[in-house]
């Protein structure tokens, strides 16, 4: 994520954590625990989402306080 946020971009010069024409971070696409073709792993849970989501958006904020982060899943944990 670091190497991402501190990417400067080739076209405007502009670091990526401090262009105003990014809205926010995702964290994610789409993150699930649950998947209609493959088995759960009896070790994801809403926690393990919620803290994973919390460690990472608590990074990306620490060298980027400019934007917003978002888990990016679906309206659910589970």
């Amino acid at each position: 994520m670091s190497t991402v946020l501190n990417r400067t971009n080739s076209i405007t010069g502009v670091k990526y954590k401090d262009d105003p024409t990014v809205f926010s971070w995702e964290l994610a696409n789409e993150p699930r625990c649950i998947n209609a073709s493959l088995p759960t792993s009896g070790t994801c849970t809403a926690d393990t989402s919620s803290t994973g989501a919390s460690e990472m958006s608590t990074y990306a904020k620490s060298i980027d306080s400019n934007h917003m982060v978002s888990i990016g899943d679906e309206g659910f944990l589970a």
